[in-house]
């Protein structure tokens, strides 16, 4: 006996294995542990707020596609995962917990979410 998808959920192809959101989440968690005094200075003052966008952005976009939750479920686990990360900062040398830096999350998993939306009307309707 096989399961089947509800109704109204994605297609899957192959077998589903998240290893791009796995890699994004290990990928977060080693950059935002680097010792403060390890984090190269590049001259530009707003650059923590761009690296925490991007990376963020990325990991939004990964479980996008990985899992397809809908907005509410994805915010919230951005939200647990953006205060969880501020927190582990606290363990590391010279780092320290920032809202700014949720901010920051939270902003990348919102544009990632806008823009993964818009790809998926977009494709949608060239599909029609």
């Amino acid at each position: 006996m096989t399961a089947r998808a509800a109704p109204d959920s994605p297609p899957r192809r192959g077998r589903w294995r998240p290893w791009a959101s796995v890699l994004a989440t290990v990928l977060i968690l080693g950059l935002l542990m680097v010792p403060g005094p390890s984090v190269p200075d590049v001259g530009f003052d707003g650059i923590d707020f761009v690296a925490h966008v991007v990376l963020f952005g990325v990991w939004a976009t990964a479980v996008q596609w990985e899992f397809d939750p809908p907005l509410r479920v994805l915010l919230g686990w951005a939200a647990v995962f953006a205060l969880g990360t501020e927190l582990l900062q606290t363990l590391a040398i010279e780092r320290t917990f920032s809202v700014a830096d949720i901010a920051a999350d939270l902003t990348g998993v919102l544009l990632a979410a806008a823009g993964w939306r818009l790809l998926r009307r977009t494709s949608l309707q060239a599909g029609e």
